[in-house]
C-alpha cells in the first residue's frame, strides 16, 4: 500500500526480530533472550508501525462508509459528514443506531485483526449515545459484548460531552495541578526550582484544556491560589 521497498522491509524486520532483551529479577539481570514478535514498550518504532497500521483501518472504514455498509453523523447546517477520529492507539467511531451500520463496524475490526494481527478489546471498548434511547444503546451493546457509558465521555483525557460552563469538568486538571504543586515537593526545592516548576506545571497543564473550554472566572482563581501558595 505504501510502496516500501524490499530494503526498507528488510531494515525494519531486522530491528523486530533480532532484538533481545533481559528481565530484572531482585534487581538483578537474567539472560538476554529473544523476542517471538513484536516491539519491546518504549521502541521508537511502535508508534511509527502502529501509524501505519492504524491508516489501514481508516481506509477500510472510508471504503465501507462509500459503500453504504455503515453510516457516520451529519453534524450543523453544512451537513459536515464524521465516520471516525483517530490519535495514536485512541480511535473514536461514529454510527446512526442502525443495528446493521453497528455490526458492520464490528465485521470491519475482525477483518482489521486478521490483516494487522493487532487484536481490538472489545471488553475494554465502550458505546455512547447522543439523542437515541437507553434501550436501543443497551441492546447494541450487548450484541457487539462491550460496555456502555454515559456522557460526559473521557477522550484523550478531556471530557466530552460535559456543558462547558460548569466547574466541576476541570477537577481533573485542579486535581494533577494540587498533586504537581505538593507541598512536600515544594519543601525540596529552592525557589528558582518552584519557579522553573510553576511554569512547567501551570503553563502546560490548563492548555489542554483551554483548547477546547473556556476558563471558568472561579477556576482561573483557584489556580492563581495554588500558584502564589507554591
Amino acid at each position: 500500500m505504501y510502496g516500501f521497498c524490499v530494503r526498507w522491509r528488510g531494515w525494519i524486520k531486522q530491528c523486530i526480530y533480532t532484538a533481545r532483551v533481559s528481565v530484572l529479577v531482585n534487581g538483578s539481570p537474567t539472560e538476554e533472550f529473544s523476542m517471538e514478535k513484536g516491539l519491546c514498550q518504549g521502541d521508537f518504532l511502535s508508534p511509527f508501525l502502529f501509524n501505519m497500521a492504524a491508516e489501514d483501518l481508516s481506509g477500510m472504514l472510508k471504503i465501507s462508509c462509500d459503500l453504504r455498509l455503515i453510516e457516520g453523523i451529519d453534524l450543523g447546517q453544512s451537513q459536515l459528514s464524521i465516520l471516525h477520529l483517530q490519535y495514536a492507539d485512541d480511535t473514536l467511531i461514529f454510527s446512526s443506531d442502525k443495528l446493521s451500520s453497528l455490526q458492520n463496524i464490528k465485521r470491519i475490526l475482525q477483518c482489521f485483526e486478521l490483516v494487522s494481527g493487532l487484536k481490538v478489546n472489545l471488553l475494554k471498548s465502550s458505546i455512547t449515545r447522543t439523542g437515541i434511547e437507553e434501550v436501543v444503546v443497551a441492546n447494541t451493546a450487548s450484541n457487539l459484548r462491550c460496555i456502555v457509558t454515559g456522557q460526559p465521555l473521557k477522550y484523550l483525557g478531556l471530557p466530552i460531552g460535559a456543558v462547558s460552563s460548569r466547574t466541576s469538568k476541570w477537577h481533573p486538571a485542579i486535581s494533577r495541578i494540587s498533586f504537581k504543586l505538593s507541598s512536600r515537593k515544594g519543601k525540596r526545592l529552592s525557589i528558582g526550582g518552584r519557579i522553573c516548576l510553576i511554569k512547567l506545571v501551570l503553563n502546560n497543564l490548563p492548555i489542554y484544556f483551554l483548547s477546547l473550554f473556556p476558563v471558568p472566572i472561579t477556576i482561573a482563581a483557584k489556580i492563581e491560589r495554588k500558584r502564589r501558595s507554591f
